[in-house]
């Protein structure tokens, strides 16, 4: 099962899958899917939800969030991008867990989200709105960070 660690709240997410053909020896791609393939099925299940939520599935243009847009990633058999509805990583939840099958002819696929209160991707302060919104060494931040030899935030030097 894949594992990733996202911003809680996050919106507009596409998420990467691959898609194992059970008829493979070799572990290879199952091509052809798109939204409307018989027996094609995504849902999802938050913590603390007793039972898992469809994913109403629609075509999708690669690189473009759509709520529940599933498209084929290039080339590369097997590679796919779902756009996550918003409401299965709003906050008020720890972890987001999907699955999605296409029948026989493919593996399930699994991936859980790590939905954490801090923003990965925030080079400033990590989506922490009680730190500064200033960068290490500009005017307004923390005092520690202007002090990279010091190992104490009470340093002074």
């Amino acid at each position: 099962m894949s594992k990733e660690r996202i911003f809680a709240g996050l919106a507009s997410l596409t998420l990467p899958l691959f898609v194992n053909d059970t008829s493979s020896a070799t572990g290879a791609g199952l091509s052809g899917l798109a939204f409307n393939t018989s027996g094609l099925v995504a849902e999802y299940r938050r913590q603390g939800q007793s039972t898992w939520t469809a994913i109403t599935l629609s075509g999708g243009t690669l690189g473009t969030w759509s709520s529940g847009g599933f498209v084929a990633d290039g080339a590369l058999g097997g590679a796919y991008e779902l756009g996550v509805p918003n409401a299965a990583v709003a906050s008020g939840a720890q972890w987001w867990r999907s699955g999605s099958t296409a029948g026989p002819t493919c593996w399930p696929v699994l991936c859980e989200l790590e939905l954490d209160a801090v923003n990965y991707q925030d080079a400033v302060h990590l989506g922490l709105t009680s730190l500064p919104n200033a960068a290490a060494g500009a005017n307004g931040a923390c005092r520690w960070a202007m002090h990279r030899q010091c190992r104490w935030p009470t340093c002074r030097r």
